[in-house]
């Protein structure tokens, strides 16, 4: 199928069928665009408060609480490696939409008790998106495969 397009006609041409309408294509454009906007500030407007979030990475259990304003806030990961090393890290998280929902990225990791920046803590990266029921699911793809994660909303942080 071709579109060709004048400042306001659009004819589109198929095999079998000929069809002419006028439109102004932008007004078209415009029109397919707000839909995933207004699906994205549901998700975006959805996530401002505190969350806690749970999920495994190589089998370690890693905890989480976020809280997050618009598309910025800030994260505390606590991991338990296998040797029962407790490992605290802080990061930056930015939400970013896309197609289907949203990004959620960390930045700048750095260990809670000293502030210090982590070169051993990837920052991680969660894929949001809403399902047809309303609730969100959220996945992990912070490594090759992305892996479940659990989102409950906090009501009070201590």
């Amino acid at each position: 199928m071709k579109l060709i397009t004048t400042t306001s006609l659009a004819v589109i041409i198929t095999t079998a069928l000929q069809v002419a309408a006028v439109a102004h294509p932008t007004s078209q454009i415009i029109a397919q665009e707000q839909a995933p906007l207004a699906e994205q500030d549901f998700i975006s407007t959805l996530l401002d408060g505190n969350w806690r979030l749970l999920w495994r990475i190589g089998g370690i259990p890693r905890e989480a609480i976020l809280t997050i304003k618009g598309n910025t806030g800030k994260m505390t990961v606590n991991v338990k490696n296998p040797n029962g090393e407790a490992l605290v890290v802080n990061q930056d998280m930015t939400l970013q939409p896309e197609l289907n929902g949203y990004i959620l990225s960390g930045s700048n990791p750095k260990l809670a008790e000293s502030s210090t920046a982590n070169i051993n803590y990837s920052p991680d990266k969660f894929v949001i998106q809403k399902a047809s029921s309303g609730a969100l699911l959220v996945k992990n793809c912070s490594i090759r495969t992305c892996v479940p994660v659990s989102i409950t909303p906090v009501q009070e942080l201590r």
